[in-house]
């Protein structure tokens, strides 16, 4: 086989002999050969330089099952990471949070701010072979914006007017209103119109073998161990990922899944506890990081049960928690949490910290007392309980409810755990069946970048749709104020703010735990992986990943 040097060499001497010949015939069909062969120098160069990078297979492991792929209606899990490979976004976010270029090669934003135009590329192809146009796009964008389906970005796209494909790679997007963040809410994964149209999105086939534009092509689910492989699309717009494949790999257990760790079974896992990143940071067979979360834990009331309608009965339940013995019992470490929208990651919020005493005479004002005995406190004979919907999937979860279950007791609370296997299965006959009144779950927080704050101000919007749309909280103080920062002025912008963030404070619409420090490990084989854990869109940096000597 001719080795690629002479290949090269070979290929420079035509293309000699061809300008020679179009020197002396004055030819421009010499000019398009010579930029033909100059196209296939540059790609067999460009092969060359990379090709020690092609290779090799991720493992990624995970002890919490796969839900569907859907980028419509998928938040959470491993399957957001998934989403991140297989699809693709009209703009990205690069390594210093910057928007920068995505199937949309530029766009133009009018003086008044009102109307985005975008212009795609014509060298995009799903992985069926079909070209991605502005068509998929509108269609995309009108999913999340549709009142009928439970899209978890149907916020991000209340602020659009109208969707307009101007021709087949040109679309116009108009907004009701100016708003500034309104770009970065562009970064939903764009679907195929000719996969999904007319299809039931909670229970279509492409949930389980999903089709996208991505760096990445969906290639086998099995049911039954819940492994997923996916493998690399050789006919991306961009230059290929390293990576053959990427394969996620479920285990029943975390002892299981670390034991697959410490083997080489797994390459990569996500969110280990501290005790186990405390021993791999001395291993030099692996690289660990060390995150200081946006993410707080949080229980999340039914604004309108009967029980918990009260703010001051909320505020008691905070005050019940002792967060500081819940962040040692469960070896994550972390700080403790107390508004569900603080910049200042609650330094002055000692109204709501650990105080039983205080809980119990809030609570007696409220008419509920231990009339029997039985150490449950009562009111009209009815027991204060929480019904609390809990994921069964989830160890930190579980191991968290039964903790609360314990602390709120010592205030006579007591603490029904409603077990739930798939978040797909709450929803508002579940609530109404097994009378759930609060959730345990996820919410971002803590953080003074405006990009972020803002989506986290709309998640207390009413027009937020949170995944599973089970309930919403009520507040038209916080829905001025979100329909308000977006066209303020930034010092105005930052008053607004903390403004939501006191009312959300005083109403106490969830009693915020704790948020958490992340813990992940990586083989150290594994080259080029700190944006995957520091960045803002981390899983799209995957493609840069390599495996030394693979």
């Amino acid at each position: 086989m001719m080795s690629k040097k002479k290949k090269i060499f070979n290929l420079l001497f035509v293309i000699l002999f061809i300008l020679c010949v179009g020197f002396f015939f004055k030819n421009n069909v010499s000019i398009k050969i010579y930029r033909h062969f100059k196209a296939a120098i540059s790609t067999e160069t460009e092969s060359t330089s990379h090709n020690e990078k092609y290779g090799g297979t991720l493992v990624l492991g995970t002890s919490n099952a796969p839900a569907i792929i859907n980028p419509i209606l998928t938040q959470h899990s491993v399957s957001v990471i998934l989403i991140g490979l297989i699809f693709d976004s009209l703009i990205r976010v690069d390594e210093s949070g910057n928007v920068v270029p995505g199937l949309a090669y530029k766009w133009d934003i009018s003086d008044d701010g009102l109307d985005y135009i975008f212009y795609l590329r014509e060298d995009v192809y799903f992985h069926d072979g079909v070209p991605l146009t502005a068509e998929d796009v509108k269609f995309t964008y009108d999913l999340h914006r549709s009142k009928n389906i439970p899209s978890f970005r149907y916020v991000s796209y209340d602020a659009v007017q109208d969707i307009v494909v101007l021709d087949k790679l040109t679309i116009k997007v108009s907004l009701k209103k100016k708003n500034i963040f309104f770009l970065r809410r562009l970064l939903s994964s764009i679907v195929p119109k000719h996969v999904y149209e007319g299809k039931n999105l909670a229970e279509a086939d492409f949930n389980y073998a999903p089709v996208g534009s991505g760096i990445y092509k969906f290639h086998s689910w099995n049911k039954t161990t819940n492994q997923i492989e996916l493998v690399v699309n050789e006919h991306y717009f961009d230059d290929r990922a390293n990576l053959d494949r990427i394969i996620i790999r479920t285990y029943k257990t975390i002892p299981q899944l670390w034991a697959a760790l410490l083997r080489g079974e797994v390459d990569l896992i996500k969110y280990i506890s501290r005790k186990d990143y405390n021993v791999l940071k001395k291993d030099p067979t692996f690289q660990t990081f060390k995150i200081v979360g946006f993410i707080f834990s949080a229980i999340y009331f039914n604004p309108d049960s009967q029980l918990l309608s009260d703010p001051e009965v909320r505020k008691a339940v905070s005050m019940s928690i002792d967060r500081k013995q819940l962040i040692d019992a469960l070896s994550q470490g972390g700080a403790e949490c107390y508004s569900p929208l603080s910049m200042d990651r609650d330094k002055e919020s000692d109204t709501y910290r650990y105080d039983p005493l205080k809980a119990k005479l809030k609570l007696m004002h409220r008419g509920w007392m231990d009339a029997d005995g039985d150490g449950i406190l009562e009111k009209d004979l009815q027991d204060f309980e929480i019904r609390l919907m809990v994921n069964q999937r989830s160890d930190f979860f579980t191991k968290l409810a039964l903790l609360l279950r314990q602390q709120l007791s010592e205030v006579g609370i007591k603490v029904t755990i409603l077990l739930y296997a798939d978040e797909s299965d709450l929803n508002t006959d579940y609530v109404r069946t097994h009378r759930a009144n609060a959730w345990l779950r996820f919410f971002m927080g803590g953080t003074r970048d405006e990009d972020r704050l803002y989506p986290i101000l709309g998640t207390w919007s009413s027009s937020s749709n949170l995944f599973g749309q089970i309930w919403k909280y009520h507040n038209p103080e916080i829905d001025r104020i979100f329909n308000a920062v977006s066209q303020a002025d930034k010092p105005d912008r930052e008053k607004l703010f903390r403004q939501a963030g006191q009312i959300l404070f005083e109403d106490q619409p969830v009693s915020c735990l704790f948020y958490t420090e992340d813990y992940h490990a990586v083989s150290a084989r594994i080259k080029n992986v700190e944006f995957f854990f520091y960045g803002y869109v981390s899983a799209y940096s995957i493609k840069d990943w390599y495996i030394q000597d693979h």
